[in-house]
């Protein structure tokens, strides 16, 4: 049974009773937001109605699948509940069966998130469906495929019967995901599992924006050259990209000015004083100067103004699908320099920038 298979910034937090876990849920990741979280809990008798417990709340719970397994005859269940811990995102769990002793109730959360500032990831999740379902072969099956010539890292979980093992490796892509030669090794350890969890880093896009003005300090009738430099620091390539900037309130596109390494490009600003325009793909290392004029045609309102750039892109995680990024660069600080009756002092403070 698939609970999760998808590629996405993905993380993954783990909580259980058994020896070597937390039972304390702490995403240590800013912006998260949980998108999967399905209880597992094994047992010697059926417990199929447990409570789900934090200081905070208390929640009964039907399983939504139990079976029996035909090699141990212990009981399996299963049950999703995400909406539960996406408001107890920082608490203490404990799992209770409604009958029995809870001392031979074994539980494992998954919790499955997804957070802008992770890599690009692959990440399946498979539960046993039936008691002879071979797990093994239908994930392995369901895996996407992946050739490439540079190592991945990988984060593999197995569970079977009360033991949970957890396998931190770099796997060589070169003969694909499917073919690892690490997974005979894992099938040994455990060829019976009801749950493997699989997390493979992808190649990942990241971009540097790096934004600068030749001077800082302006006043009216000022030209400023504006330029970034973009560069693809990452590990695959960069696709569709497009460059955003919005021009200072109190300035104007000098018509012809802007240049992309060295090629000027027709370009007009919007009716926001934003100026968009659409780069080429671009491959690991690669780098784009990007450079324009705008005038100060008018005085500005306020003493200090802010200005920065931003990229939005495509690129490919570990199963082919286009993921999309957003990066935006450094914020440059002008200074209106013309207060009223200090003109001159204004133009020097722009000429030690300038000269700094």
């Amino acid at each position: 049974m698939e609970l999760f298979d998808k590629a996405d910034r993905l993380g993954i937090k783990w909580i259980s009773n058994t020896e070597g876990h937390d039972t304390l849920l702490h995403i240590e990741d800013l912006s998260y937001c949980i998108v999967r979280a399905p209880l597992i809990w094994y047992s010697e008798q059926p417990a199929s109605t447990i409570d789900i417990v934090t200081e905070s709340n208390t929640l009964t719970l039907e399983a939504e699948s139990e079976f029996q397994e035909s090699s141990t005859g212990r009981y399996l269940h299963i049950k999703d509940i995400t909406f539960f811990v996406q408001v107890n995102s920082r608490a203490e769990y404990a799992v209770i069966p409604k009958s029995g002793a809870s001392d031979t109730l074994v539980w494992h959360l998954p919790i499955i998130y997804n957070c802008p500032f992770l890599p690009p990831c692959h990440l399946s999740l498979h539960v046993q469906s039936e008691p002879a379902a071979p797990l093994w072969e239908t994930w392995l099956d369901q895996l996407p495929e992946i050739t490439t010539d540079i190592s991945l890292p990988a984060e593999l979980h197995v569970l079977e019967g009360n033991t949970h093992r957890t396998y931190m490796d770099s796997f060589s892509m070169e003969k694909g995901l499917k073919n690892q030669p690490f997974y005979p090794k894992v099938r040994e350890d455990s060829p019976h599992p009801y749950l493997i969890t699989q997390r493979v880093l992808g190649r990942d896009a990241v971009m540097n924006l790096a934004q600068s003005a030749d001077h800082s300090v302006i006043k009216l009738g000022d030209i400023v050259t504006c330029r970034t430099v973009i560069t693809n620091t990452g590990t695959t390539t960069c696709m569709y990209v497009q460059y955003r900037t919005t021009l200072l309130s109190c300035a104007r596109l000098v018509p012809g000015s802007f240049v992309i390494n060295g090629i000027e490009v027709p370009m007009a600003t919007d009716s926001m004083n934003v100026i968009t325009v659409i780069l080429r793909n671009m491959p690991v290392g690669d780098l784009l100067d990007v450079s324009f004029r705008m005038e100060i045609h008018e005085k500005a309102e306020v003493e200090k103004l802010y200005m920065s750039s931003v990229l939005d892109y495509h690129f490919q995680p570990v199963d082919d699908r286009l993921l999309i990024g957003n990066q935006p660069s450094n914020v440059v600080e002008f200074i209106w320099g013309e207060a009223e009756g200090e003109g001159e002092a204004g133009d020097e403070a722009e000429t030690e920038e300038t000269s700094g």
